[in-house]
């Protein structure tokens, strides 16, 4: 009863030796990886159709790079918007991956995802690129063929690191960027003490986005608006303009579009009221078209004091405050303390405001 046929014994033997071969194969997939070390993909990324999409992109801003030179290579992917300040204090640790990691064959790819219509024009990513010093290859995905792989919209910068079978080894967002160091560190030379050490500068802190075009604007008066057609937005009381927080409020004549509130006269009684926590406040504006305008910029009905003003703000000879528009960007416009109210009042017609950025201050 408990003896076994040579026919069962025939049968089990190939069983086995299959089962033995699969686990032998698995394990040495997994020790191939680089570094010799087994990652797992973190769900949800389609690492695979994303870096496909990459191969056969078209849209390169500089230093293209063909399906040839990406096959096979650890590639690292820093999604960005011109118009987030997190974005813009990682480009230089991507320049720097760029330059140590380059020896090893590792391909460093800035890919632009614009988050207004007027990010689309490849100009704006090659103007931040030579502000910056960037050399690295720069990608501009106004159609979002390659971001959308991601499978959610951008939120801050994104940086995924893929090894040279399509496998995903990190992927990481804003909050800082030591531990890329670390992976490529491992993934190149595979000994962290002999390995380039970066700085691993932090991409910054938490941010807020409040949109003003009508197609993303989420509280106010501006939810109530028809796109294109202008109209005169009235504050009969002080409070109304200093309500609730981050919600944009216009008074005087505007046109609310889908991507942005556009100025439809300029004056003092024309403004962009707007109410936010400590921190940096930056602003998406672009000009009227073929040329540069001011915008003057109060801080709780005053001139904004210097110890209050942004990177950008200048004072005239007055005292008044304001920042000059010169192109469709992102202006770091005030240092604020909590509960400030900003006002924003165009210096002529035309002056398009896309977005509010709110950022936390340091420490806080």
């Amino acid at each position: 009863m408990g003896t076994v046929t040579p026919r069962r014994r025939r049968w089990r033997m190939p069983a086995l030796l299959a089962t033995v071969f699969a686990i032998a194969f698995a394990l040495g997939a997994l020790l191939s990886q680089p570094g010799g070390r087994s990652r797992s993909q973190p769900a949800g990324v389609p690492a695979a159709a994303m870096l496909e999409r990459l191969e056969r992109a078209t849209s390169w801003v500089q230093h293209p790079l063909d399906a040839d030179s990406l096959r096979g290579r650890i590639r690292v992917l820093v999604l960005w918007s011109d118009a987030d300040p997190r974005a813009l204090r990682v480009l230089p640790e991507a320049e720097a991956w760029h330059r140590a990691y380059g020896r090893y064959g590792v391909r460093v790819i800035a890919v632009h995802v614009p988050q207004f219509a007027f990010a689309a024009d490849p100009a704006i990513p090659q103007r931040i690129a030579r502000a910056l010093g960037l050399t690295l290859p720069l990608l501009s995905d106004p159609s979002y063929r390659v971001s959308g792989e991601l499978g959610r919209a951008l939120d801050g910068p994104e940086i995924v690191i893929a090894d040279r079978g399509n496998r995903v080894l990190l992927r990481a967002s804003g909050a800082g960027t030591a531990a890329v160091d670390r992976v490529l560190r491992v993934a190149t030379v595979g000994d962290t003490e002999f390995a380039p050490r970066l700085s691993g500068v932090s991409a910054g802190p938490a941010t807020r986005t409040v949109h003003l075009g009508i197609a993303r604007v989420t509280g106010g008066p501006l939810a109530l608006s028809e796109p294109g057609r202008t109209r005169l937005f009235t504050a009969q009381f002080r409070f109304q303009e200093e309500g609730e927080a981050y919600v944009p409020y216009p008074v005087g004549r505007w046109t609310p579009g889908a991507d942005a509130l556009v100025a439809a006269r300029e004056g003092a009684d024309n403004y962009l009221s707007i109410r936010g926590a400590a921190g940096h406040v930056w602003a998406v504006i672009a000009p009227p078209s073929q040329h540069a305008a001011r915008v003057w910029v109060l801080a709780d009905g005053q001139w904004t004091p210097r110890e209050m003003a942004g990177a950008e703000l200048r004072t005239d000879a007055r005292g008044a405050s304001y920042v000059d528009v010169d192109g469709p960007r992102l202006y770091e416009i005030a240092r604020c303390p909590a509960g400030c109210t900003l006002r924003l009042s165009p210096g002529a017609p035309g002056v398009a405001f896309h977005a509010f950025v709110f950022e936390d201050l340091p420490g806080r």
